[in-house]
């Protein structure tokens, strides 16, 4: 990665042949680092090295814009690059929502909270080590291995164009995920993310996944489908894994081009109707603490904080500059859509949300397989993995196969009957391009979840 000064000069000089062409122009530049090391069965057998940068420039002329991406950053290739975009222009039709071009802001929140030096993680390996090392001792003397994964990487970003804007930040992101296995061929799964590879929980993931494989171990397997019934409700538990695949879903009913263009299960619904239980208030929110600060979009436009939810009402969406002009509101700075989910927990331990169950619940610690078949109904659907149990009288009391489950997901936040503290999850990860989606979310619990079907 290049740091501030090359990036923001890479990004002058493709302004500056948009003009010499004659034409109005946006830069924008990504670039990424990222390391990996990974075991299968306690033994280390990848620490690979990804680096790799991408430069898209768009020219315009009224109302017709092409776009060319690179990967070569010489001043010839640049010029290159706008003299074909250029070129593409005459057979672009015209696009009555091409948003403006970006102004730059008086007060830019990526130096006021600093967010422009490059972090330099000479010693993520040593640490990796250390967490892997550690993962093998902790399956000494049992019939659990543990295999992992803990991934570091770094982005920076910037954006100019020939309305005078010039825009850089960097992101950083670390995360250990481990899977515990048995002899048995089941398996437990737990992750802890951070900022830095430092300040991973690795203990925490240890303790989570290890204990609830050997929790496993003790309990008898039971299929609830094996009477052949078919699908049935269950109250059901989603630790904060499960909610994360969940939550990755519902995001996108909170688009603001697909709720203007009716594809959103909000698409028709008013600012201030009642869309989820009033324990329910989600936010798209990169000033919080614990995410991975986006402070501007592939526009250049500053994020907004968006409140989706607040206390079950329907609050707001996010916009580009184009969904924006088309449904005539203001951007809130979300090129990308939404990447930075906050949704507010509760008080309750795990543990206390199992003491819950004085009905028969399903106990979920990851989502496998998941999807949105129905966008405009917000139908959920998943697989569990990793971990599922049958739980009654407050205690985890079998083991399950895989279960299939359909959820209506506005239907399901009206029935959450209790969550734990929130904290950050690593959130969807874009392999071969590191682009941060931090959740920070809690586990819950919900009533009448419709299960359909096992992989027995």
């Amino acid at each position: 990665m290049r740091g501030k000064e090359e990036t923001l000069s890479l990004l002058a000089c493709a302004v500056d042949e948009a003009r010499r062409a004659g034409v109005e122009g946006e830069a924008n530049i990504e670039a990424y680092r990222e390391s990996t090391m990974r075991s299968a069965w306690g033994e280390v057998h990848q620490t690979p090295v990804a680096e790799a940068a991408v430069l898209r420039v768009e020219v315009r002329d009224g109302l017709r814009a092409a776009t060319v991406e690179i990967a070569e950053t010489s001043q010839q290739a640049i010029r290159e690059a706008i003299a074909r975009g250029c070129a593409l222009l005459s057979d672009v039709p015209e696009n009555p929502y091409l948003p403006d071009l970006a102004n730059q802001p008086e007060n830019l929140p990526e130096e006021i909270l600093g967010l422009q030096e490059l972090l330099d993680f000479s010693d993520d390996l040593a640490i990796k080590e250390r967490a892997f090392d550690r993962i093998r001792r902790a399956s000494q003397g049992t019939a659990l291995t543990g295999s992992a994964r803990f991934f570091t990487a770094g982005c920076e970003k910037g954006v100019a164009n020939t309305a005078g804007l010039s825009r850089y930040h960097t992101a950083s992101h670390a995360f250990l995920a481990l899977v515990v296995s048995e002899t048995a061929g089941l398996s437990s799964y737990a992750e802890r993310a951070a900022e830095v590879p430092s300040a991973v929980d690795v203990e925490g993931a240890i303790e989570e996944a290890f204990s609830r494989a050997a929790l496993m171990q003790r309990l008898p397997v039971l299929d609830p489908f094996a009477d052949g019934k078919g699908s049935r409700a269950y109250d059901a538990i989603f630790t904060h894994y499960a909610v994360g695949e969940w939550l990755w879903y519902l995001s996108w009913s909170f688009d603001g081009l697909s709720i203007h263009e009716r594809t959103s299960y909000l698409g028709g619904r008013k600012l201030g109707d009642i869309i989820a239980g009033s324990n329910v208030t989600l936010a798209e929110d990169w000033r919080h603490l614990e995410v991975v600060a986006l402070p501007f979009d592939y526009e250049g436009r500053t994020s907004q904080r968006v409140p989706f939810i607040e206390h079950g009402r329907f609050r707001g969406a996010v916009y580009d500059g184009m969904s924006a002009k088309k449904a005539g509101v203001e951007s809130t700075g979300h090129s990308g859509g939404a990447r930075c989910l906050v949704l507010q927990g509760g008080e309750k331990t795990f543990d206390e949300l199992i003491a819950l169950s004085d009905r028969p619940t399903v106990i979920a610690t990851f989502l496998n397989y998941p999807g949105m078949p129905d966008e405009r109904e917000a139908v959920f659907t998943a697989t569990t993995r990793y971990g599922t149990f049958f739980a009654e009288d407050g205690k985890a009391r079998a083991v399950c196969p895989p279960l299939r489950l359909r959820v209506r997901s506005f239907d399901a936040l009206s029935r959450i009957e209790g969550m734990t503290p929130s904290h950050l999850l690593r959130g969807q990860e874009n392999y071969g391009m590191f682009e941060p989606v931090s959740f920070v979310i809690p586990a819950m619990r919900i009533r009448d979840v419709d299960f359909v079907g096992s992989n027995a």
